[in-house]
């Protein structure tokens, strides 16, 4: 995914023309802070100690089914990836995102702290962590986008994430 697609908190996001809907699916964003490869599944939990609320915005065909795989790169768009700020320590465990003040899914870090493990686990496989990199665990379920709406998501009982859709 190109740096482009990456899109901070505060910012607007606006809508591609290329797409007959979007989607945005909730995301759990895990920051790495260790170099790694090949990494144990006992010993991915060291690689990263940072999550925060974020959301994947994906391209969907006129039926509002996601594009196919062949047409993926049409999902790293320029802000198609956002990202909440990281809290300064986390009150609680929990992560909450909503859409247009309506809650879409909250979660508990201690529910989705396995997936990640997983996920660092097998992507380490392939490449090599890097400090800064991110992991995104897609959730469900996903809101459908149009202009004007607001996206919103909270991580410890603090708002971290806040974007309008132009």
């Amino acid at each position: 995914m190109a740096d482009s697609a990456l899109l901070r908190t505060g910012r607007a996001m606006y809508l591609p023309e290329f797409a007959h809907t979007m989607v945005a699916a909730p995301a759990v964003i895990a920051r790495i802070d260790r170099l790694g490869k090949h990494i144990a599944p006992r010993f991915a939990r060291r690689y990263w100690k940072e999550v925060t609320t974020g959301f994947r915005l994906l391209a969907c065909d006129q039926h509002g089914e996601p594009l196919a795989p062949a047409e993926a790169a049409l999902n790293s768009f320029d802000g198609a990836a956002l990202q909440g700020d990281y809290p300064a320590s986390m009150a609680d465990d929990t992560l909450a995102w909503a859409h247009n003040g309506t809650t879409l899914c909250r979660t508990t870090l201690g529910e989705v702290a396995q997936e990640i493990d997983e996920v660092v686990v097998r992507v380490s496989q392939f490449a090599t962590l890097k400090i800064g990199d991110l992991i995104f665990l897609v959730m469900e379920p996903r809101a459908p986008l149009s202009i004007g709406d607001r996206l919103s998501g909270t991580t410890g009982g603090e708002t971290t994430l806040t974007t309008a859709i132009k």
